[in-house]
């Protein structure tokens, strides 16, 4: 299947993420991720968000909206893919973080961009992993527990 070009505003599969956010402070998310036989064209998705806002107050990456941010694992053309790594919105460098309006509950949602793709788990973090990741971009075995984030 070829890459789908952009987020569905109401796609047909995806899965949400419920979550709680501070209002204001900025949050880094990063997935472990594997791609289907370590290949580049099964390497991404695509992540939404229910109250995320840019430096302006302006909405971005909204769920219901075609906006949103690709997740690769591999992190810079020609780069290896080797079983499960971690990796944010970020191109061959730290991602940009989310920020969000209002203070509570929040929503991630995630949508193919390519077949293949598996994830395990899911960090949000507003500290520990705020400028780096979790664990490493191939071959990781790193799992982390509820509330070291």
């Amino acid at each position: 299947m070829a890459k789908i070009a952009a987020p569905a505003a109401a796609p047909v599969s995806y899965v949400d993420v419920p979550f709680t956010a501070q209002a204001g402070v900025s949050y880094q998310i990063w997935l472990r991720m594997r791609a289907e036989s370590d290949s580049y064209a099964n390497d991404s998705i695509y992540i939404q968000l229910t109250g995320a806002i840019d430096a302006a107050g302006q909405p971005v990456a909204r769920i219901g909206t075609t906006q949103g941010s690709a997740v690769s694992l591999q992190d810079y053309q020609g780069a290896a893919i080797a079983g499960w790594g971690w990796n944010d919105n970020g191109w061959a460098s730290l991602g940009t973080p989310y920020t969000f309006a209002v203070t509570g509950a929040q929503t991630l949602r995630i949508q193919q961009r390519e077949d293949g793709m598996l994830i395990d788990q899911i960090v949000i973090s507003p500290a520990k992993y705020l400028g780096t990741a979790p664990g490493s971009l191939t071959g990781d075995r790193t799992i982390i527990p509820a509330g070291a984030r």
